[in-house]
């Protein structure tokens, strides 16, 4: 049994510009979080329909070139929202 406790962190993409995401993530990677997780949502659940929300797996391949070490993810994952080639491709590029 391992002494360490990792703790991780769910943020929104659902923000004003990139820049926000980008400085909460480092944030977290400083304060050595393990992960960052985020939702696979298309329409907002903070502001209305009109609000800002990033695309997730977009947003995550932008953070991954932006970071070092921290660990990104989806909190959620909506197979709906696309078909499973293109799923498949973008998976493939952001590994």
């Amino acid at each position: 049994m391992s002494d360490k406790i990792d703790f991780s962190v769910f943020l929104s993409t659902e923000r004003p510009c990139f820049d926000h995401i980008l400085s909460d993530v480092k944030h977290c990677e400083e304060l050595r979080y393990h992960p960052v997780w985020f939702s696979d949502h298309l329409l907002g659940m903070y502001g209305g329909p009109e609000s800002n929300r990033f695309e997730n797996w977009t947003t995550l391949s932008a953070l991954a070139a932006a970071t070092s070490c921290i660990r990104l993810g989806q909190l959620v994952l909506c197979n709906p929202f696309r078909h499973p080639p293109l799923l498949a491709k973008m998976a493939a590029t952001l590994c």
